[in-house]
């Protein structure tokens, strides 16, 4: 019986030898060829202009992949893509994929972190206004993540809303 206990607490701890955390950055000015960004709680969107069109900040999801294994890990590939929760009367939907990448990482060292940024965000926007002329409310912006399995490596999975706010 301890066998079995000790194999499963060796399993589990194999199981979260990695980790993806997930921030949304808004664009805050700087030089085109060193923009700074910062933390943003939401999704900030614009009335229409006169164009009929939806303006809105430069916004990217900073991804930071954390390997804790005494491995290290090799020939990454983080899948994603992009969805929206929408709202008409008193029903919510969820749409299907909007948009979908991956992201190629060559490798993360035993116990190090490295981050990449997810920039393809902006490709929902013109989405967004698509639903806003047919009448239905985005106010979420939902990006699944996962990190492609290999042979003897842990799945990784993530799906986090960054709520959407009109001004």
């Amino acid at each position: 019986m301890i066998k079995i206990l000790i194999a499963i607490l060796l399993n589990q701890s194999l199981l979260f030898s990695q980790r993806l955390d997930l921030k949304l950055e808004k664009g805050v000015g700087g030089i085109e060829a060193k923009p700074k960004y910062e933390i943003s709680d939401s999704i900030y969107l614009h009335s229409i202009d006169r164009d009929n069109k939806l303006r809105s900040d430069d916004y990217r999801i900073a991804v930071l992949i954390t390997n804790t294994s005494d491995k290290k890990m090799t020939g990454i590939i983080l899948r994603y893509d992009i969805k929206l929760n929408i709202k008409k009367d008193d029903n919510t939907y969820r749409t299907v994929s909007l948009y979908s990448s991956s992201l190629r990482v060559s490798e993360i060292k035993s116990h190090r972190s490295r981050k990449v940024y997810i920039y393809d965000i902006k490709n929902v926007f013109p989405e967004i206004q698509r639903f806003l002329n047919a009448g239905y409310t985005p106010f979420e912006v939902v990006i699944d993540i996962m990190k492609e399995p290999k042979k003897g490596e842990d799945y990784v999975f993530y799906s986090i809303p960054f709520a959407v706010n009109f001004k």
